[in-house]
C-alpha cells in the first residue's frame, strides 16, 4: 500500500524528481549504520539495559545492511540525473515500502507482546531480534523490485487492461 502510493506518483504529468527524499533516505539509513557501528565497537555487541537480565545485541547485519542500503541510495542519488522520474519513484517508493515494514513490524511485536503481558523493555528487546531478518529481507526486496520493475512494466504497458 505504501510502495504503490508512493510509485504511483511517477504517473501524474507534474511528477517532480524525489531525489530529495532519495537523499533523505540515504542520510538516515547511513547515519542509523554508522551510529550502529560506532555503538558496537564502543560497547560491544552486547548492550546491557537496567532491570534486564539479557543483554541487548546489536547483530552486525544491522549495521552492515543499513550502510549497504544507506551508500547504495546515495549513489542512486547521484546518478539520478541519467534515470527517469518514473524510474526514480519506483526506488523512493520501494524504500518507503520497506522502511513502513521495519518501523511498522517492530511496532508490531512491541504491541503484541505488550498486550500478551510483557513488559515495554523486554517487549522492545524481543521485538529487535528480528530487525536484522527483515533489514535482510528489505534491502534485498528493494534490489529486486526495481530489478524486475523494467522488464515487468514494459511487458505489461503493451496489454490494455
Amino acid at each position: 500500500m505504501i510502495t504503490g502510493n508512493v510509485a504511483s506518483k511517477k504517473d501524474k504529468e507534474s511528477a517532480k524528481s524525489p531525489l530529495k527524499w532519495i537523499a533523505v533516505s540515504s542520510v538516515i539509513f547511513t547515519a542509523v549504520g554508522i551510529w550502529l557501528l560506532i555503538l558496537s565497537i564502543k560497547r560491544g555487541n552486547q548492550i546491557a539495559i537496567p532491570g534486564i537480565e539479557k543483554e541487548l545485541v546489536i547483530n552486525p547485519v544491522l549495521y552492515i545492511f543499513s550502510l549497504i542500503l544507506g551508500i547504495a541510495l546515495g549513489i542512486v542519488g547521484i546518478v539520478s540525473k541519467r534515470l527517469s522520474i518514473k524510474m526514480q519513484y519506483v526506488i523512493i517508493g520501494a524504500v518507503a515500502g520497506i522502511a513502513f515494514n521495519i518501523v511498522g513490524e517492530f511496532a508490531f511485536g512491541v504491541l503484541t507482546l505488550m498486550l500478551a503481558g510483557s513488559r515495554f523493555y523486554p517487549a522492545v528487546l524481543a521485538s529487535a531480534v528480528s530487525l536484522p531478518a527483515t533489514l535482510i529481507n528489505g534491502v534485498f526486496s528493494i534490489f529486486a523490485a526495481v530489478a524486475l520493475y523494467i522488464p515487468l512494466s514494459k511487458a505489461v504497458s503493451e496489454f490494455e487492461f
